[in-house]
C-alpha cells in the first residue's frame, strides 16, 4: 500500500539512480580496499580458538587450520566476482547502457547476499546480519531502480517511429 507507493515515489525521483550508482562506486572502492587488504595483510583472521562457551558441554566448535584458510580464499573469490560485476555495472553505466549497468548491479548484490554474506556469517553471525539486511535493501533499490529503466526503455521504444512494414518490403524487392 502506502509504502509501496512512497517508494515508487522516490524511485522516480531522477536523482534516486544516481544514488544507487554512488553506493555502487563506494561498494567498488572499499571491495578493492578489502581485496588489496586480504591479500597484503591477510587480515580476515579467524581463529580456531573455542569463541563461546557455555557451561561444561556447549561450546562453538573452533575451526581447524584448513577451514580457515579456505574461508579466505572463498571469500576473496566472491569479493573478486561482486567487485567484478560492481566495475563492469560502473564501465556499463558510464557507456550510458543503464539497463545493462543496473543487472550487473542486481548481479554483484546477488553474489554478496548469496555467497560473501554466507563467509561473513561464519566469521560474525552478529555482525553478518546487518550486512545481509543492507545488501537486501540494496537489492531492492537495485530492482527498483532496474524496473523504472526498463519501463523507461519501453517508452523510448514505443515512442520512435516503426518503419513502415509495406514500405521497407516494397524498397527491399
Amino acid at each position: 500500500g502506502r509504502i509501496r507507493v512512497a517508494f515508487s515515489n522516490v524511485r522516480d525521483r531522477p536523482w534516486f539512480a544516481r544514488v544507487v550508482v554512488m553506493f555502487f562506486s563506494l561498494w567498488a572502492l572499499l571491495s578493492v580496499l578489502q581485496v588489496a587488504s586480504l591479500l597484503v595483510f591477510g587480515t580476515a583472521e579467524l581463529s580456531s580458538a573455542k569463541v563461546l562457551r557455555v557451561g561444561p558441554r556447549i561450546a562453538s566448535s573452533p575451526l581447524e587450520s584448513g577451514q580457515v584458510e579456505f574461508l579466505k580464499w572463498a571469500d576473496l573469490a566472491a569479493s573478486l566476482v561482486a567487485t567484478g560485476f560492481v566495475l563492469a555495472g560502473l564501465y556499463l553505466f558510464a557507456q550510458s547502457r543503464r539497463v545493462a549497468a543496473f543487472t550487473m548491479f542486481e548481479r554483484a548484490v546477488l553474489v554478496s547476499i548469496f555467497f560473501t554474506q554466507v563467509f561473513a556469517f561464519v566469521y560474525s553471525q552478529f555482525a553478518a546480519v546487518f550486512g545481509l539486511f543492507f545488501d537486501l535493501i540494496l537489492f531492492v533499490a537495485v530492482r527498483a531502480t532496474l524496473s523504472r529503466e526498463l519501463e523507461l526503455e519501453d517508452l523510448r521504444s514505443d515512442a520512435e517511429p516503426q518503419p513502415n512494414t509495406l514500405t521497407a518490403r516494397a524498397e527491399s524487392t
